[in-house]
């Protein structure tokens, strides 16, 4: 497998992933709640979509969720990702109850797969289970999903809801400024984009504080079908020089939905106890490194 991830970056990565693969999540990355809205002028034809999008029900999607994961330094032969690979979640979610399905690929392999169920994340990878005693899935709460990336819980997907594109609409009229760039075409849809440049003293205090401590800014971009339903949504987070892009589509909606249960206990780790297993082998590591070169 071409730049193989180590077991702690999957969890991490499919933790990201999720919350991306999720137009609510994704949706959810603007003003906390309680604080004041700015004169942003927002564009006619944004107003007249806003409508239609804030009244948009929706029960059931099938989504994908793409990152671009940072290089680290590791080249071929290595445990980590190499430069330009991608993160991808495809599978469905259900709003009204709150539930997801996806695959999870790294530069075009399955590697693994997620289930929400409710509040919980299960991430299956089985590169993990030689590590922590034969178990390939790692179980994460809302809060630690959304601690897992650095961000605040508030980050992370909303629970359940028929009306999932609310906070979106909220994102948008939070912004520092809009712009319409156009008719654009998504999927086979015909769509309008729109950009936002989103205020940082509106996100909640960790990812203000991370942002903001490196000259950061964030942009989304939404390209809207005309009956509300935005079909690809873009944030774009730059600091420091860099920049990164975190695209989900909305390939179709109401599609079915599978039954889903909780992975056997048996077969399930927590994420914390994972971390804790995964330090423990690398502080044995370090020791016989130490000793080895001791000798």
């Amino acid at each position: 497998m071409r730049g193989r991830l180590t077991p702690h970056v999957v969890v991490i990565g499919a933790a990201l992933g999720t919350a991306l693969a999720s137009p609510a999540g994704a949706a959810t990355l603007g003003p906390a709640p309680g604080a004041p809205q700015s004169a942003v002028v927002v564009p006619p034809d944004l107003q007249a979509l806003e409508q239609k999008m804030d009244s948009l029900e929706v029960r059931t999607a099938r989504v994908m969720g793409r990152v671009l994961l940072p290089p680290t330094g590791t080249s071929q032969g290595g445990n980590a990702p190499t430069t330009g690979d991608e993160l991808t979640l495809a599978g469905e979610e259900s709003f009204s109850p709150s539930a997801l399905v996806t695959t999870v690929s790294v530069g075009g392999q399955q590697i693994g797969s997620t289930r929400r169920i409710g509040a919980t994340d299960y991430n299956y990878d089985p590169s993990i289970a030689s590590v922590d005693g034969g178990r390939p899935w790692v179980r994460l709460g809302r809060r630690e999903a959304s601690e897992s990336f650095g961000s605040d819980p508030a980050l992370s997907t909303t629970g359940s809801s028929r009306l999932p594109f609310r906070a979106l609409v909220r994102t948008l009229n939070g912004a520092r400024a809009i712009q319409e760039v156009g008719p654009a075409t998504v999927d086979g849809q015909p769509v309008t984009e729109f950009t936002a440049t989103l205020q940082l003293s509106e996100l909640p205090p960790s990812a203000r504080q991370l942002l903001s401590k490196r000259h950061g800014t964030m942009k989304l971009s939404v390209f809207i079908a005309a009956s509300g339903l935005p079909v690809r949504t873009v944030v774009t987070v730059s600091a420091a020089g860099a920049s990164s892009d975190a695209t989900v589509d909305i390939l179709a909606v109401e599609v079915p939905f599978p039954h889903l249960s909780a992975p056997p206990a048996r077969r399930t780790i927590t994420a914390r106890h994972l971390e804790r297993v995964l330090h423990r082998r690398l502080e044995k590591a370090l020791r016989r490194a130490v000793q080895k070169q001791r000798s």
